[in-house]
């Protein structure tokens, strides 16, 4: 299934570019400019296809892949931009489709800008949990470092860790990606060394394709505690780690809750299975992955397929699950109908 859904979104991908192709070229009448984008539309699926394939050839890999990664942004908005024109060049042919395209192509690009800065600009979010203690824990998720920009977003998100004062921080999963542990290990290191709180995390599907162990081995390195399907009292709450659900290793959430929990705590990287948390009575669940789509209209796919909506703090019988849009990116670095957080839990008393 997973290799359907490759070449069917590389197949799209290669459309999408040779669409907005034809119309740049209607636009500036510029051939060289037609065939370039083309071409821009065969890199990522061509280094996706590499990697898949475990060549050995980091640098080369990662240039493709940057250039795709940035490209998908254009290709997707401004292929439907296109098209939208088109539909209605068939009805109004009196449209100057040069004109249209241009604009298209400048406003495409300005909007690209937008979703870069604001896909690099975490903000904190608070809620706020009535609870039988007080407590304020910082949650963070999908970080992605490795990704486009991995310097400048980690930077931010440290910052942003550091001014919320919490207790602990707790981070979500996909805290780390391959390229984290290539190229980006010490600066991770550096910025997690500025934090002076307990950090707990837990491992997300990222992790397991980098490398379960070594993923675990830089985060003891930069002081963070991973929680493997356990968990761990911190003063009278219950933190309870769950491993992600694309793990054949993950155990049920009842197996894991120890006896006679106080205030717990469940984290789990994706929400696919707050039901359990909610069966065992937590008080509180969290979790990330979705990125809220990241991408319009991407954001309703996702919440079509996990059935929540992302960044709303609800109540489930006894039991509160927040899902956040996460501290980062994946693949192209944008971020466009929803915004990047660092959350900020507080419990309250009742």
């Amino acid at each position: 299934m997973s290799l359907f859904i490759f070449v069917f979104f590389a197949v799209l991908y290669v459309i999408a570019g040779y669409v907005s192709a034809k119309c740049i070229y209607i636009a500036t009448k510029q051939m060289w400019l037609g065939v370039i984008t083309v071409l821009m539309s065969t890199t990522f699926p061509f280094a996706m296809s590499l990697m898949h394939l475990g060549i050995p050839c980091n640098w080369f890999l990662n240039i493709w892949c940057y250039i795709g990664y940035i490209s998908i942004g254009f290709f997707m908005y401004f292929s439907m931009y296109c098209l939208c024109v088109l539909a209605v060049w068939l009805f109004w042919e009196k449209l100057n489709l040069q004109k249209a395209f241009l604009f298209g192509i400048v406003g495409v690009v300005m909007l690209l800008c937008y979703g870069y800065f604001n896909a690099t600009n975490p903000r904190l979010k608070v809620i706020e949990i009535p609870s039988d203690v007080e407590a304020k824990i910082c949650f963070v998720a999908d970080i992605h470092v490795g990704s486009i920009g991995t310097v400048n977003l980690l930077n931010r998100t440290t910052n942003l860790i550091n001014s919320t004062d919490a207790d602990f921080v707790i981070f979500g999963g996909d805290t780390l990606d391959l390229n984290a542990l290539l190229e980006y290990k010490d600066e991770f290191l550096k910025c997690m060394a500025k934090i002076h709180k307990p950090k707990l995390a837990v491992i997300g599907n990222h992790e397991i394709y980098a490398g379960i162990a070594e993923s675990i081995d830089v985060m003891k390195q930069a002081g963070i505690r991973v929680l493997l399907d356990e968990s761990q009292n911190i003063g009278n709450l219950t933190i309870v780690g769950r491993i992600d659900s694309t793990s054949p290793q993950r155990k049920p959430l009842s197996q894991i809750m120890p006896q006679n929990p106080k205030n717990v705590i469940v984290i789990d990287h994706a929400p696919k299975e707050i039901n359990e948390s909610v069966e065992q009575h937590a008080m509180l669940h969290l979790s990330g992955h979705t990125h809220d789509g990241q991408m319009f209209p991407m954001t309703f796919v996702t919440r079509f397929k996990y059935g929540t909506k992302t960044g709303v703090l609800r109540k489930l019988q006894n039991t509160y699950c927040y899902v956040t849009p996460g501290a980062g990116f994946w693949g192209s670095p944008y971020r466009i109908g929803n915004h990047p957080e660092v959350v900020l839990v507080l419990l309250r008393r009742r």
